[in-house]
């Protein structure tokens, strides 16, 4: 849930309000490994 600070107000024509949203604490374990910097599967191709 979040908290509403400011009641909805026209801006632009979009319209807004102000909210707290709540964080959790994580530990970082759903972040998956690094791609673009893994050597993993690299295979070195010569040019001429």
């Amino acid at each position: 849930k979040a908290e509403v600070v400011t009641p909805y107000f026209g801006s632009s024509g979009t319209g807004q309000i102000n909210a707290i949203l709540p964080v959790t604490p994580q530990d970082g374990g759903a972040i998956p490994k690094a791609q673009a910097s893994s050597a993993e599967g690299f295979q070195a191709v010569s040019r001429l």
